[in-house]
């Protein structure tokens, strides 16, 4: 049963309180204000605040990216740029970001393909996540803070806002006019 061991981070539509909770489903009750059905899962589409969000990445030891349908991994680079280290599925774009950002692969064990769209999707493999979170967690705090600083470290040699533009600029320049321009 999902709804006893899953976490989210959920926040309330009424007066914003930011907070862990269990699986809710479609319903919930904030423990501030109190109302129903007006929490929804954290997420920059809704609002919540730099502050807030980077305080949620900040409460964990490890992002794990377990969805393949991410698209470009924002929140992968997220959790970097907080410092979090991070693993998942060792597919598309996020495979690049594990690559870069010193994270922890997981081969998915096959391919299921989107009757609809056609596109392709990795089936994650279960059991070797378990296996890494295992060892993760038993793992000295002194290793982990040693990846926190590399994951900081990559996100800023790879993604940040100079480092984006360093490479933007180079492109452009390096741009020959043509003579009909």
């Amino acid at each position: 049963d999902i709804a006893n061991k899953v976490y989210l981070t959920y926040v309330c539509g009424n007066c914003k309180l930011v907070r862990p909770s269990l699986y809710k489903g479609v319903a919930g009750y904030c423990e501030r204000c109190g109302c129903l059905d007006s929490s929804v899962t954290a997420n920059s589409d809704f609002g919540i605040s730099n502050e807030d969000m980077s305080k949620v990445y900040n409460a964990m030891d490890l992002y794990v990216q377990w969805h393949t349908n991410e698209g470009y991994g924002i929140p992968v680079m997220e959790a970097l740029a907080c410092g979090v280290p991070i693993t998942g599925v060792d597919y598309s774009a996020v495979s690049e970001i594990l690559t870069l950002g010193g994270g922890h692969k997981i081969p998915p064990i096959g391919f299921t393909q989107e009757l609809e769209s056609g596109r392709k999707f990795a089936v994650p493999n279960n059991e070797a996540l378990a296996e890494y979170l295992k060892d993760f967690c038993l793992l000295p705090a002194s290793v982990k803070s040693k990846m926190s600083v590399l994951a900081r470290f990559s996100y800023e040699n790879n993604w940040s806002i100079e480092q984006t533009y360093g490479t933007w600029i180079k492109a452009i320049e390096s741009v020959k006019p043509k003579k009909s321009w």
